[in-house]
């Protein structure tokens, strides 16, 4: 241990526990000009058996040297012969390295060899605070420039631009990336505005390129330590005002699939083929923690524990939103009217608007500010006989009635973004919440009253069963690329005033624009809960069909049983007709439906619940006649075949109680094929509390649903 106490420099040794009688070293006849307690900045390392300190003293560098089972000297041996001056050394762990600023603010390195300093007559750069790392005999500094963080490992690169308060910390990851940590003052937000703020700041080598720079956490205005443990983890510790705040961390790596079980290793291998992703894309399925099911209307004690909030599953969806930090992404197909601001879509908008307050009014807790972007389907509302952009005007309005008079504020970083997704033919069917990059849910449901409880205080819940899959984690950044890939292009609609005077119109003040996807860096990096389930994005649109394909693998790698429950359960279109004349049998369908008479030959018993009327009903019985006949044909008794009883919209399916799968794709012709068909998204997981969960539910509706006629 060294620290200084009255200007005087100490130093103990510590062992088991115990440490030793402190002792100190003095400096004031080691060299010209030093004052005796004006000692500064001490740094020590271990160099093989020998102990090396310097410290700073009226700007010269008094050094002692000793080993380690000797008793540290009275008097520092000397001083680093510098040309001008030094301040604020620091010396390399297990190195006998020196970095250190001049009076003129010129960095250089120094080496102790052969009893002797040697200082390299090349400056490192310019600037204060140099701090350096010992990477295996590999040597990298950092240093606080004007409002620019420097690293230099041979060369110099400026990794960041922001205000540096105090020595950058310096980090070596599992990965072999170099990690910087410095205290700043300032912060931009989202609107490119910088504010004062107490932040501790990370940037990390990638490669080649570094991230930008991205929130720890916020700081009082001291000395962040880094340190990394022989297991790859990097430890990160500051003083954060009120307390010490510890992290670490350990670089998200996954194991290429050799860790799943068949189901989800068919998923994953269909997901890793080139034509999907970038060969060296990671896809993130390991580490994520499943968070519970969303249930619509309310989950029932009959399979559930959970509480029956008023609203029900939008609810839930609510207090995510208002626990944000920094950004909410929502997407929906349909979005209602309210009739007294008591739908669902008023429920998401005063959640949205709650957290308008919270960061109007404590603006220094959210220092990038907040985006909230929400992006409907654009179904073609024409064939109702409704406005074709009346869903989008109803969404603004809702936001309005919420209490939101700005979608911009670029004082406090408040971005509020809707728009209609590019096209409505296809349209999207995506129904999505994504929350900081750390959490997300694919639903089944509309923003609509059916999926409210009966009971709802609007008289006109229609009770109407749905499911979404609640996960935090890696996965989450699929998600967050998933609704990137929808935002960027579609139509976005910007009102300069939702509040105008004189009782203008607030429709007059808005334009629409080409919506454009941005990010604070805080959003983009894995979070890791600390779970240890398996989930999958399963993503299609009409560019690609990934998720049809992830799909029919877990289907192809069935051995024992599948479960599904879908509102809609089809051939392709013109097998519609069979209702009059029998031209389709399940050849004329979908990948699916092969997919499950495969299936059920191999012996995998298949339980099929659907919903037998209306519209839906029509095509999912012409469906399943077919299927009906085909397995009688192949002499099958394992599948079996039930109508739902009331009112449901679920897409979701079990794998040989392995792999969930629930979002937003039917068993349907618009929702499969490759180059065509809606937009869908779904998320998979191996979470065997998700399967039970599942399990509970199915089993309760298979019991009470019917049996088809003969």
């Amino acid at each position: 241990l060294i620290w200084i106490a009255a200007g005087r420099l100490n130093y103990s040794q510590c062992v088991a526990g115990t440490c030793g009688e402190p002792a100190t070293i003095i400096a004031d006849t080691a060299c010209a000009n030093l004052a005796a307690n004006d000692n500064q900045n001490p740094t020590l390392t271990v160099n093989n058996d020998d102990l090396l300190l310097v410290w700073q003293n009226n700007d010269q560098l008094p050094y002692a040297i000793w080993t380690i089972d000797e008793t540290p000297p009275a008097n520092a041996a000397g001083c680093v012969p510098t040309t001008n001056g030094g301040t604020t050394p620091r010396l390399a762990a297990n190195a006998a390295t020196l970095i250190f600023a001049d009076s003129t603010s010129d960095i250089y390195i120094a080496d102790y060899t052969n009893d002797n300093w040697v200082i390299d007559s090349e400056r490192l750069g310019n600037g204060r605070y140099p701090a350096i790392f010992n990477n295996n005999g590999t040597i990298h500094a950092a240093w606080c420039g004007n409002r620019l963080i420097t690293h230099w490992q041979g060369s110099s690169t400026t990794v960041a631009t922001t205000s540096c308060l105090n020595r950058p910390e310096l980090g070596l990851d599992n990965e072999g990336n170099t990690h910087i940590a410095w205290y700043a003052d300032t912060v931009e937000n989202g609107s490119g505005v910088t504010q004062p703020n107490s932040i501790l700041y990370e940037v990390a080598q990638n490669g080649r390129s570094w991230t930008l720079p991205t929130i720890v956490g916020s700081a009082a205005n001291s000395q962040p330590a880094m340190i990394s443990s022989n297991d790859g983890s990097l430890h990160l510790l500051w003083d954060d005002g009120d307390q010490l705040t510890y992290t670490a961390q350990v670089q998200y790596h996954c194991q290429d699939g050799d860790d799943l079980g068949p189901i989800s290793k068919a998923v994953y291998d269909t997901g890793r083929q080139g034509n999907y992703f970038p060969s060296d894309d990671p896809l993130p399925y390991c580490q994520n923690q499943y968070e519970g099911l969303f249930i619509s209307p309310n989950p029932l004690p009959a399979f559930s524990d959970e509480p029956a909030p008023t609203n029900g599953v939008f609810d839930r969806m609510g207090d995510m939103i208002r626990v944000a930090q920094y950004e909410v992404l929502f997407s929906t197909m349909w979005y209602g009217s309210p009739e007294n601001n008591d739908s669902p879509g008023s429920v998401i908008a005063t959640a949205v608007a709650d957290l308008y307050q919270q960061v109007q009014t404590n603006p220094e807790n959210y220092p990038r500010g907040m985006t909230v972007r929400i992006m409907l389907g654009n179904p073609p509302e024409l064939i109702l006989g409704d406005d074709p952009t009346g869903q989008l005007w109803t969404l603004i309005d809702d936001l309005r009635q919420a209490g939101i008079d700005k979608m911009v504020d670029e004082e406090i970083g408040w971005r509020l973004e809707v728009a209609d997704f590019e096209g409505n033919l296809p349209h999207s069917h995506v129904k999505t919440i994504i929350i900081d990059g750390k959490t997300a849910a694919a639903n089944g449901f509309n923003m609509t009253y059916d999926h409210l409880p009966t009971d709802h205080p609007s008289g006109k819940g229609g009770g109407r069963l749905d499911l979404g899959l609640h996960i935090t984690g890696p996965v989450v950044q699929a998600t967050h690329s998933m609704f990137d890939d929808m935002w960027g292009g579609s139509d976005q609609r910007h009102c300069l005033d939702l509040d105008p005077p004189l009782n203008l119109p607030w429709q007059l003040t808005c334009y629409d624009k080409t919506a454009v996807a941005d990010h604070a860096p805080e959003v983009l990096k894995f979070y890791l809960p600390k779970g240890d389930s398996n989930a999958f994005s399963l993503y299609r649109s009409k560019v690609h069909d990934a998720a049809d394909q992830q799909t029919i693998s877990a289907i192809n790698a069935a051995q024992e049983t599948i479960d599904l429950i879908h509102v809609q359960f089809t051939l392709d279109t013109i097998c519609n007709l069979n209702i009059l004349f029998n031209i389709c049998t399940v050849d004329i369908a979908p990948e699916y439906m092969p997919a499950l008479v495969d299936a059920a030959q191999r012996g995998v018993h298949i339980r099929i619940l659907v919903k037998p009327s209306p519209a839906e009903g029509i095509e999912n019985n012409v469906a399943l006649s077919a299927l009906r006949k085909r397995i009688t044909e192949l002499g099958l008794d394992n599948v079996e075949i039930r109508f739902f009883e009331g009112p449901m919209h679920p897409k979701s399916i079990v794998v040989d109680n392995e792999l969930l799968i629930i979002g937003s794709q039917n068993f349907h012709y618009s929702a499969y094929g490759n180059g065509g068909g809606l937009t869908e998204y779904s998320i998979a997981t191996d979470d065997p509390q998700a399967v039970n969960d599942f399990n509970r539910l199915f089993a309760y509706y298979w019991e009470t649903a019917q049996l088809p006629p003969e």
